[in-house]
């Protein structure tokens, strides 16, 4: 887990760092040649993804509340989903830093 981790976290970085590459990544993604698009969804990601990719509970929130137009689901809590002792783990060995 720690290794996924470490990666999702470098890519994160070079989006963040190397717009040269991250720009090459987009286009091939969403498979677009549109300079503006491929500006907007740098610019996005840059703004939205921090390095620590620790959930929200927003963000789980948002999933859950899709989730939860079954009755079965209307309980279900961001703890009963989100395991963070890898993410801490890191972040205590300085991984983040």
């Amino acid at each position: 887990m720690k290794a996924l981790i470490k990666s999702m976290s470098e890519s994160i970085r070079a989006l963040q760092t190397d717009a040269t590459t991250a720009k090459a990544v987009i286009r091939k993604s969403l498979r677009t040649d549109d300079a503006e698009t491929v500006d907007y969804a740098l610019a996005r990601s840059v703004q939205v993804l921090d390095r620590r990719p620790f959930p929200t509970p927003g963000g789980i929130q948002t999933v859950l509340d899709e989730l939860g137009k079954e009755a079965k689901t209307k309980a279900w809590k961001f703890e009963h989903f989100v395991d963070l002792r890898a993410l801490r783990e890191l972040e205590k060995e300085g991984f983040f830093k």
